[in-house]
């Protein structure tokens, strides 16, 4: 009697997986379709706006590393669980003030990729947690920029990697990896 019980207790667990998976399908199928409807209609509205088609192609790469990040968020993370205690870790982010030392903001650039290669965190999360950890001038430069974009009708950064081009730009010098190099070619 125990094994029909044990039997029919497997069956409906198998029953509610399936369920559940075929839940998640339908949800990636309709997100599927919402981008790709979007993905058209950016195309339709920007046909001809540009005729070089960058802002079409970037609208384009967007949306699919959009989908791509979704995906991946909702894949079987079976890949990761030999290490899925570190998303139970609260990393801390470290502080950035925005000073002109062009080496302190590498340093810093580099201690947050760290901690980004060890969490799965959406790219819009991750620059929230960065302007987070913003203070001083690196805040008010922040603040400008957002300011800048919205008065120039530019979309919000989006992702860490819009965001540390433009950290670059703003506290790393264009000279600064040419004097690195002299100062290399001074040492032979």
């Amino acid at each position: 009697m125990s094994e029909n019980n044990e039997s029919a207790t497997q069956n409906v667990d198998i029953a509610f997986q399936l369920r559940a998976i075929g839940q998640q399908l339908e949800l990636l199928s309709r997100t599927y379709k919402d981008l790709k409807d979007e993905v058209n209609s950016i195309k339709q509205q920007n046909s001809g706006v540009d005729r070089r088609g960058n802002m079409v192609r970037m609208a384009i790469r967007n949306v699919s590393s959009d989908f791509e990040e979704f995906v991946d968020e909702n894949a079987d993370a079976s890949e990761d669980d030999y290490d899925g205690d570190l998303d139970t870790i609260i990393p801390k982010f470290p502080n950035f003030q925005g000073k002109n030392d062009p080496e302190v903001y590498l340093e810093w650039e580099k201690k947050v990729d760290w901690i980004f290669d060890c969490h799965k965190y959406s790219e819009q999360k991750k620059v929230k947690l960065v302007i987070i950890e913003f203070t001083e001038y690196a805040l008010i430069w922040w603040d400008q920029i957002v300011i800048s974009r919205r008065r120039n009708g530019e979309r919000p950064v989006q992702t860490w990697g819009e965001m540390k081009v433009l950290m670059r730009r703003r506290f790393v010098p264009n000279h600064y990896y040419k004097d690195l190099y002299m100062k290399l070619q001074s040492l032979n």
